[in-house]
């Protein structure tokens, strides 16, 4: 290899570097997975969902709208982003186990799913936050270091 690839690669890695702990677009495509299993299960297990449903499409909404902010420069997204699968992992996990054999198998079913995926977005939301802690601080970043 010359000293010409050499210093291709190196500035390839240097501008890779502040998204080296990125993992945004896989929550963002978990959040849209959840968001249309929600969407498109709802009016089947409407009998089982015991709050109100517009509750349901805010949930939606939520997902869709977080997804659609996720980056790799804005800081506060993958703080949302953690905070949403955290909620999320949650609630359905404790719907999951409160509810269990109580409700029907398909519900049961869709919402030990959900919580699966919700684990899987907050344990990626984790991995991204845990980028900026361990990155040096960007000026594009909206939490600058000394701040």
């Amino acid at each position: 290899m010359d000293s010409t690839e050499n210093i291709k690669m190196r500035t390839i890695r240097e501008k890779n570097e502040d998204h080296f702990h990125y993992y945004g677009d896989t929550v963002r495509r978990i959040f849209l997975v959840i968001a249309i299993v929600m969407l498109v299960m709802a009016p089947f297990v409407q009998e089982s969902i015991l709050k109100p449903s517009s509750l349901n499409v805010i949930a939606i909404i939520v997902l869709v709208l977080v997804s659609g902010f996720m980056n790799p420069k804005q800081v506060w997204v993958k703080y949302i982003s953690f905070f949403v699968s955290l909620l999320g992992l949650f609630l359905f996990g404790v719907e999951a186990i409160q509810n269990y054999q109580k409700s029907s198998w398909v519900f049961e079913l869709l919402t030990i799913a959900i919580a699966i995926l919700f684990l899987f977005a907050f344990y990626f939301s984790s991995k991204t936050l845990r980028g900026v802690f361990v990155t040096k601080p960007s000026k594009d970043n909206i939490f600058p270091e000394g701040n």
